[in-house]
């Protein structure tokens, strides 16, 4: 694939020409690339669950990217030539991570700290912090706030509690496309 800035000849130039190349333009460049082949063969069952699941991550781009400030958002994140359907697609395909979940703060009373580091490509919406003791049954939940610093989010315990052995703390966070990541801690 060549790409080139400010060619005079292929400038604005954008379709197929004859049955050799394709003409694109991306970010001002104009691209020329192979025509897509089809091959011909029937696809197997994890192709049709990829495709799927970019036909949905599509659709769901372009109706988020019809919102006019959900258009700004997204256009702020789309660096590096990107576009914002770009960005939105990559956000639909790829669900928010846990990567901590930190109970150093936490004894078992009211008041005590737990914070949660979680990501997401675009942006995290909301995460939630389940308490469940040994057997799993639910002791206490709730929805966390991000901290000042943007770097976690606090969940403050509001029931006291003989003892922490063996609780497990689950944390879920959402993403704008609405999906889930869920991580434990055991104590």
């Amino acid at each position: 694939m060549s790409n080139s800035r400010e060619n005079v000849i292929t400038r604005r130039l954008h379709g197929k020409f004859g049955d050799q190349v394709v003409f694109r333009t991306r970010n001002g460049k104009s691209i020329t690339a192979d025509i897509p082949k089809l091959t011909g063969k029937k696809p197997v069952q994890s192709q049709v669950q990829t495709r799927d699941r970019f036909r949905l991550a599509s659709i769901w781009a372009k109706g988020i990217l019809a919102i006019p400030e959900m258009l700004e958002a997204y256009t702020a994140k789309a660096t590096n030539g990107k576009t914002p359907y770009q960005v939105a697609m990559t956000d639909y395909l790829r669900p928010p991570r846990i990567s901590e979940i930190s109970a150093t703060d936490y004894h078992g009373h009211a008041g005590d700290i737990i914070r949660v580091a979680a990501f997401d490509d675009f942006m995290v919406t909301e995460v939630r912090v389940k308490i469940r003791n040994s057997s799993g049954t639910l002791l206490e939940e709730g929805t966390c706030q991000p901290d000042p610093m943007g770097m976690f989010w606090i969940y403050t315990a509001t029931t006291d509690l003989s003892g922490t052995a063996g609780l497990a703390i689950t944390a879920i966070a959402s993403d704008n496309p609405g999906h889930t990541a869920e991580d434990t801690l055991v104590l």
